[in-house]
């Protein structure tokens, strides 16, 4: 009976992600167009900047607009393997060329993978600091960070600096959070706050879809490790954000643990 019950949540898991996933695009969320400000997309590991954000970096580049993409880890798993972190840095890079970004507006930080919320307080400051440097390197106008609530505490650990860089950088800067695990660690809705889901709005990709899906299958170190079902919602024609107003950032402030990270257990 125990043998049998794992696999019915696992599939309960996967209905649910999958249905919530479609219900923000399709009931939850306003349509807007791209806009031609410069950006910069964080991501914590190399495959979530295509996942959360291909589209929209397609898009971007087919219009001349400047995309710079941070990678803060080096995905190289815990414990750590070289020989991974290596190949997910080509893969990187691979798909990123495939989605039309310079290779001298990809950036690897090479953090620890899984280790950005034991990073010491004048790592942290490093780290803030580093970033500060490219948005004003790049004059970013658009952040395109994982939601703060992700389900996974590098993704987290990467909207806190996130937040704090563009705290520190002299022009104005809008934060926009992507989803990657919200629906899958987060799977039942009463352990999402409403206030975790405004600012909704998705974006259409059809026209870039099948060069997105390429860009996915690039990352062959990552795709048979991904649990089954879970790559449907980035297979869509659609990408899912969160745009905050001020007001809400500073509600999400007061939810936010500080910079100096005391995350939960690693998932």
């Amino acid at each position: 009976m125990v043998a049998l019950l794992h696999p019915l949540v696992r599939l309960a898991q996967i209905l649910h992600f999958n249905v919530l996933s479609r219900w923000m695009r399709q009931n939850k969320s306003r349509s807007i167009t791209i806009s031609n400000q410069p950006s910069m997309i964080l991501s914590p590991h190399q495959d979530d900047e295509t996942l959360g954000c291909g589209g929209l970096i397609a898009l971007k580049r087919q219009r001349g607009i400047q995309v710079a993409v941070v990678f803060l880890t080096d995905g190289g798993g815990i414990p750590n393997c070289r020989k991974q972190a290596e190949l997910r840095c080509q893969e990187a890079i691979d798909a990123l060329t495939l989605l039309g970004v310079s290779r001298l507006d990809i950036h690897f930080l090479n953090y620890p993978d899984g280790r950005l919320q034991e990073l010491s307080q004048s790592e942290q400051h490093i780290l803030v600091n580093q970033l500060s440097a490219l948005f004003e390197q790049y004059q970013a106008q658009e952040v395109y960070i994982p939601h703060f609530n992700d389900g996974h505490l590098d993704h987290e650990a990467t909207f806190q600096v996130g937040q704090a860089a563009i705290a520190k950088t002299s022009h104005a800067i809008e934060l926009i959070q992507y989803p990657i695990w919200l629906f899958w660690k987060r799977p039942i809705l009463l352990k999402l706050k409403q206030q975790d889901l405004k600012g909704a709005f998705q974006l259409d990709i059809s026209s870039v879809k099948a060069k997105k899906h390429r860009a996915i299958q690039i990352y062959q170190s990552q795709l048979p490790i991904l649990p089954f079902g879970f790559l449907n919602p980035y297979l869509s024609s659609t990408e899912l954000f969160f745009a905050q107003s001020r007001h809400d950032a500073k509600l999400a402030d007061q939810t936010l643990k500080p910079i100096i990270f005391d995350c939960h257990e690693c998932k």
